[in-house]
């Protein structure tokens, strides 16, 4: 993987047939994380908002859903009580990052009490993210199968 300031050159695809939901209500932060996943194989659903976010989980599954924590309407933390309240087969399961720019010991350990699976610190490392997100992906992906394997037996 190899990323250059003002283009990238992506040697691999580590988040090849992955989905994303990205949830930040500030527009340039999430085109830029947007397409820093898409560079890196991912589809990318983007949210303004909670709202929007839950609609789109209504429409799609995605593997990993990528939240920032303060929002100007709901927040992160909204977010996921929502999503952890709906039932598995409706996306309550999915694994969840939560994205902020809050970095104290005490921040990180509300983010994680709250559902999420990690806690990235903004600015966002794009390997870090990059590496998160694929091994989120890698077992959402796990799961739904072995899911689908035994409802089919």
């Amino acid at each position: 993987m190899e990323v250059a300031m003002g283009q990238s050159v992506v040697h691999d695809f580590p988040l090849d047939g992955s989905s994303v939901l990205v949830v930040e209500d500030h527009e340039l932060v999430r085109e830029v994380i947007s397409r820093l996943l898409v560079e890196f194989g991912a589809a990318v659903t983007a949210a303004g908002g909670v709202a929007e976010a839950l609609e789109a989980l209504e429409r799609e599954r995605p593997d990993v859903v990528l939240s920032d924590i303060k929002m100007a309407d709901e927040d992160g933390y909204a977010l996921i009580r929502r999503l952890r309240a709906l039932p598995p087969d409706r996306g309550g399961q999915t694994p969840a990052v939560g994205l902020t720019g809050l970095i104290t010991a005490e921040d990180r350990a509300r983010v994680l009490r709250a559902g999420f699976q990690y806690y990235v610190a903004k600015p966002v490392d794009a390997r870090t993210l990059v590496s998160i997100v694929a091994a989120l992906a890698a077992r959402s992906k796990t799961a739904r199968r072995g899911a689908v394997s035994i409802r089919g037996q």
